[in-house]
């Protein structure tokens, strides 16, 4: 029943009329509307596929070339201070009766300070390196020693203008 008692009346009317079969004639005339005047044939559409595969195909590699022809190397990099371990032996020098157990090195910050000037015409940028090294040693008594020594890297960067 409906939700609108409205038609009640109209819907009890035709539940109670008697069904027939549709006449040929209206069979004809719909086949006659969704029938295609003329026959297609199929191999066009067979052709879609293999077409459109070698299509993907052609993009992909041109792609690829473009990729590696048009892609500039990475800019090298340029150290603008040498490490702290040049300029003065933080660690001990190694002697006989001393035995390295290990040696952690923990990057504890990278900051990027941006583009700070220029090198002969080309814009540069800096990149700021924090790290901690932990060495743990064992001396001839059998004594672990443990020190840290901080470091800090400058690297500056040739930038690519696009």
């Amino acid at each position: 029943m409906s939700d609108n008692p409205e038609f009640d009346d109209l819907e009890n009317l035709l539940r109670e009329a008697p069904l027939r079969r549709p006449s040929a004639k209206l069979d004809e005339r719909i086949f006659a509307l969704t029938r295609s005047p003329h026959r297609v044939s199929q191999w066009p559409r067979a052709w879609t596929v293999p077409l459109s595969m070698a299509a993907a195909l052609a993009l992909a590699a041109g792609s690829f070339w473009a990729f590696k022809h048009f892609s500039a190397p990475h800019p090298p990099v340029v150290q603008v201070t040498p490490p702290i371990s040049a300029l003065s032996a933080l660690t001990p020098a190694p002697r006989a009766n001393v035995k390295p157990m290990s040696l952690v090195r923990t990057i504890s910050n990278i900051t990027d300070d941006g583009i700070i000037g220029t090198a002969q015409g080309v814009p540069v940028r800096r990149y700021r390196r924090q790290s901690i090294e932990h060495v743990v040693m064992r001396d001839s008594n059998g004594r672990n020693v443990a020190f840290s020594v901080p470091r800090e890297e400058i690297l500056v960067v040739r930038v690519r203008a696009f």
